[in-house]
């Protein structure tokens, strides 16, 4: 009968066996066997971040984005704690990137705003120019639908998703901003620390080569979109065109000041920051900027005029520098706008001077194909394709241009609305009727 009930016992769990057996067979009790030692695993071994990256970097090739910001995420939790400054901006710029392909814009901006940063001035500045270009893309992405929406007061101030284009556009100069409130102190850092960070154009490093220089035509970018001006700043008449081509201060956080004067100072500052240290065709680049942004903006014969004898007055000064050849060209550019009938045949001859002072440069070269398209100039009345607009080095969109009939202006006042039709701020006088342009 032991026997019976010990073999039921032994059914009933191990347990329960060392008991029965101590009880009824007096056995002295055994111990267990020793466990193996758990092999470390591989996480927990300290690796290079170098090695970790890797790891980021395939599981991004395979596009496994969550598990590859979660590893990211883990690169800048140790970075945070060991005070790598570097290693905690570059990871939490990565992680906004993924969070960005993952679940959109919102979660970006949040993830900026509610993570700590580096409390460095490099980070800093990498990270509030990550926000501000971060927030312009969003607009630029969505823009139809951002414009539909109305101010309204969230519980949540992160809720991006009702945010207006007013603010997006504010909260991205704001980032801007505290940049720029830091260039004496990181401007003159080469770009290249921002490389992990920045599409480098084809601007040469002696031109565009500065964190100072990358901050300004940020802002110079941002401040030109015409879509974030209020309807009265529509009105470019009131500005006096012989104040935005001197000397201009202006603060970038007074709403009062139109983004034309800010984006006159800034280029003003940029120019002056330049010419105190020597760098003659940085300096010169600064004010092609400003001129090219101007005539863009004002229509006006005798604006234009005005900034045409800018540019003109400038050149021959940089005439034994490669980038005269592309002041050059954007006198031909402005030339070519001209209502002149002659107006082509005088800007290909600018272009054609350019070029042959210096065919290797980028202006030189930037001529080609348009000299051959200027070399047989169609009238203005034909129904052929308008000669093309050659955009300013560097710039990644091109202006289109339109055919005008004979006799009549390309630009005109539209009735129901009171604005060029073309949708371009105009610096003519509207009419009488005291209907103002729409952004």
């Amino acid at each position: 009968m032991r026997t019976t009930r010990f073999r039921a016992v032994v059914l009933g769990g191990s347990s329960l066996v060392v008991f029965s057996l101590g009880m009824v067979m007096a056995a002295p009790p055994r111990r267990p066997p020793a466990r193996p030692r758990p092999s470390p695993s591989p996480t927990a071994v300290s690796r290079p971040a170098e090695a970790i990256w890797g790891e980021a970097d395939r599981l991004v090739g395979e596009q496994k984005y969550e598990a590859a910001a979660a590893v990211v995420a883990q690169i800048r939790a140790r970075a945070q704690a060991g005070g790598d400054e570097d290693q905690w901006t570059r990871a939490l710029v990565r992680e906004a990137q993924l969070r960005s392909a993952l679940h959109g814009y919102e979660t970006v901006v949040r993830l900026l705003r509610e993570t700590p940063w580096p409390p460095g001035p490099a980070g800093h500045a990498v990270l509030d120019l990550f926000h501000g270009q971060t927030l312009v893309n969003y607009l630029r992405a969505y823009s139809y639908e951002i414009r539909q929406r109305e101010r309204v007061e969230s519980k949540d101030p992160l809720d991006l998703k009702k945010w207006t284009a007013d603010e997006i556009g504010a909260e991205a100069m704001r980032a801007y901003a505290r940049v720029w409130a830091q260039r004496d102190r990181i401007g003159a850092d080469p770009i290249d620390r921002l490389g992990d960070y920045l599409q480098r154009g084809n601007y040469p490093p002696r031109v565009r080569g500065t964190v100072r220089d990358t901050v300004s035509y940020l802002i110079v970018e941002l401040l030109a979109d015409t879509a974030l001006w209020s309807p009265a700043q529509h009105e470019l008449y009131r500005l006096d065109m012989t104040s935005l081509l001197g000397p201009v201060q202006a603060g970038l956080d007074d709403p009062a000041v139109h983004p034309l004067t800010k984006l006159a100072a800034v280029l003003t500052d940029v120019e002056a920051w330049h010419s105190a240290a020597g760098r003659r065709e940085a300096a010169f680049e600064a004010r092609l900027e400003r001129l090219r942004r101007l005539h863009a903006s004002f229509t006006a014969s005798e604006d234009r005029k005005q900034i045409r004898g800018d540019l003109e007055t400038q050149l021959p000064a940089m005439r034994d520098l490669e980038w005269w050849a592309v002041g050059q060209a954007t006198l031909a550019d402005f030339v070519k706008e001209e209502d002149a009938s002659d107006a082509l045949v005088r800007a290909r001859a600018i272009a054609l001077a350019g070029a042959a002072a210096y065919p290797q440069s980028i202006g030189g070269r930037g001529r080609a194909s348009a000299r051959s398209r200027w070399s047989t100039p169609t009238s203005r009345g034909s129904s052929s394709a308008p000669t093309p607009s050659i955009s300013p080095i560097g710039c990644a969109r091109r202006r289109t241009t339109t055919s005008c009939p004979p006799g009549r202006r390309c630009r005109s006042w539209s009735k129901a609305r009171g604005r060029p039709r073309s949708g371009r701020p105009s610096s003519r006088r509207p009419p009488t009727t005291g209907s103002t342009a729409r952004s």
